[in-house]
């Protein structure tokens, strides 16, 4: 039974409080629609059962005196998770999603996750023994019982106490917590809301596919609908990466307004849509209006080519909305205006002119500079280091240092990311931990890759990698899978890498280049999709051996 709740959405410093306010205020409003099934058959969960659920969590988890503690739950796209979450935040636990396996990517990071976290406790919400083993304390919840306690009953929460801690990806090392507060999060979810239009809440309908242990799906699919009233469609992970084209099949029945994910999303579109005659499909996707997009970096020709193949079905090429986030700013912290389309500014890199997406402006209380490798801020169109501040910025570095040890004395964050700004816009360049160096001079990897695929298109562009284990050295190692889908012969492979492997050189300079053509899938990923990039002697020994290793052959 819900109380009074507080009056304006708007000044709710917790979580809690926004849900509460949205059960009471739109009670019967659909929150959650779980897709089922290729029909696109849903089940449907209310505002109010929503919050009913997070209440029965709660009054259980309250019996463990769990406020303070670490509570480790699966993350599975499921309402369990929901409830386990939503319960965590509602007793001031601090969650700690747990990733589970998803296809062709190995759960290294969830039992990396498991030892690091230090967890207090996991919560169990589907009678599932698989965590029985796991060497910590277990808890069962019940979903079917009754709730014993009233709002009112709730722990005290400070805005300031950590409500989340958000693994990394780990694409340079192993992943790193960050943990997030409870104001932070409402900081961050209140940016969205604006930056997606999502202010008029009349017709606004979301959609996401991404993984809830992932910032972009835990932040921006599942808290940011739920705290802001939208109503949010759940398409499983595993069977948008089956089933591209059941993406754009779900914005068109449900009138999805606000989806997205990253770059490799729009890229299964493409090429579900290359292989298949669009006269087979009949789509409607005049209402998806905030097409994000969030990954470093955005690359312009997969969102040209997206923009163009849906053209015909309505799509509307100013809903393209380029943004840069990471989990250390709890996950939005710039985005294109609402509308505005795709920005994209030719500037010279690596030797040759380059296309470089905006990301668009900061919001709020988000501040950000560009510094040198002396923290020295830059002009404007200067490339360098991406330093952020803000209400959104994380508590702490799990294990490695609270937020007063890891700023510097303005209250900025060193991000490691690359980039500049121009007329008030970021435009992001790249990952410092990933650049290469030639006779002094730094190089985008990314950018001779997207380079190599254009002209060699059995290649897929974001499928590569470019090591340098020695900074002091010229010598490079270049690993590029094959498009999926894509066989080729052995005389062949010989062909494409000579050619390849031209272009590299031309692009970088180096005289002292491996390149290795591999299937698809061959190159390591984290659990979020991203390729694991590591500039170690060990790291490319190990590719290397799976390279030669007769089990695992590279092209078969």
């Amino acid at each position: 039974m819900l109380e009074n709740a507080v009056t304006k959405r708007h000044s709710c410093n917790l979580f809690r409080d926004a849900l509460r306010w949205q059960a009471q205020c739109n009670p019967k409003k659909p929150a959650l629609s779980f897709v089922k099934n290729r029909h696109c058959e849903t089940t449907m969960y209310t505002f109010s059962e929503v919050y009913d659920l997070a209440m029965l969590v709660a009054s259980q988890l309250i019996d463990y005196h769990s406020c303070g503690k670490k509570i480790g739950i699966p993350a599975a796209n499921n309402i369990e998770f929901v409830a386990g979450l939503l319960g965590c935040l509602f007793v001031g636990a601090i969650a700690v999603p747990l990733p589970l396996e998803l296809q062709g990517v190995s759960n290294a990071r969830g039992n990396f996750i498991l030892r690091d976290a230090d967890l207090d406790v996991i919560i169990n919400l589907k009678n599932d023994d698989a965590w029985v083993e796991c060497g910590i304390p277990v808890v069962n919840i019940k979903m079917a019982d009754d709730c014993s306690i009233s709002f009112a009953q709730l722990p005290a929460i400070s805005p300031c106490d950590t409500a989340i801690i958000q693994f990394t990806s780990g694409t340079s090392g192993e992943p790193t917590g960050v943990g997030i507060s409870h104001q932070a999060i409402s900081t961050n979810l209140l940016i969205i809301e604006e930056a997606f239009g999502h202010l008029d809440k009349k017709k606004r309908v979301a959609l996401n596919w991404c993984p809830f242990y992932h910032d972009m799906g835990l932040i921006g699919g599942l808290l940011e609908p739920l705290f802001t009233g939208l109503t949010i469609v759940q398409l499983n992970p595993i069977d948008f990466l089956k089933r591209p084209l059941l993406w754009l099949t779900c914005i068109d029945k449900f009138r999805v307004t606000t989806c997205g994910g990253p770059t490799f999303g729009y890229q299964l579109v493409n090429s579900a849509l290359r292989n298949l005659p669009s006269v087979d499909y009949q789509f409607d996707l005049s209402c998806w209006d905030a097409a994000f997009c969030g990954a470093e970096p955005v690359n312009v020709a997969i969102l040209e080519e997206f923009a163009q193949r849906l053209s015909h079905w309505n799509f509307n090429s100013k809903a393209l909305l380029p943004c840069y986030g990471m989990a250390e700013f709890t996950l939005f912290v710039t985005g294109s205006p609402f509308l505005s389309g795709m920005k994209v500014k030719e500037i010279l890199l690596n030797g040759q002119i380059n296309k470089i997406v905006s990301c668009g402006r900061p919001y709020a209380d988000t501040k950000i500079k560009i510094a040198d490798e002396q923290g020295v801020d830059v002009g404007e169109n200067v490339i360098g280091q991406i330093h952020l501040s803000g209400g959104s910025l994380l508590s702490a570095y799990w294990r490695h240092g609270s937020q007063s040890q890891i700023l510097d004395e303005y209250g900025f964050l060193a991000t490691g990311d690359l980039g500049f700004l121009s007329q008030g816009e970021l435009y992001l360049t790249g990952r410092s931990k990933q650049l290469i160096k030639i006779n002094g001079v730094g190089l985008f990897p990314h950018l001779v890759l997207d380079e190599i695929a254009r002209t060699i298109p059995e290649l897929d562009a974001l499928k590569g990698l470019i090591l340098q284990p020695d900074i002091n050295c010229s010598k490079l190692f270049i690993f590029h899978e094959l498009k999926r889908g894509v066989k080729i012969d052995i005389e062949t492979t010989d062909l494409v890498t000579e050619r390849a492997k031209r272009i590299a050189v031309q692009l970088t300079g180096s005289g002292d280049i491996e390149f290795f053509i591999v299937k698809a899938g061959f190159l390591p990923k984290t659990s979020s999709g991203k390729l694991i990039a590591q500039n170690s002697d060990s790291f490319v020994k190990r590719l290397l051996g799976r390279i030669h290793m007769p089990e695992v052959s590279a092209l078969a």
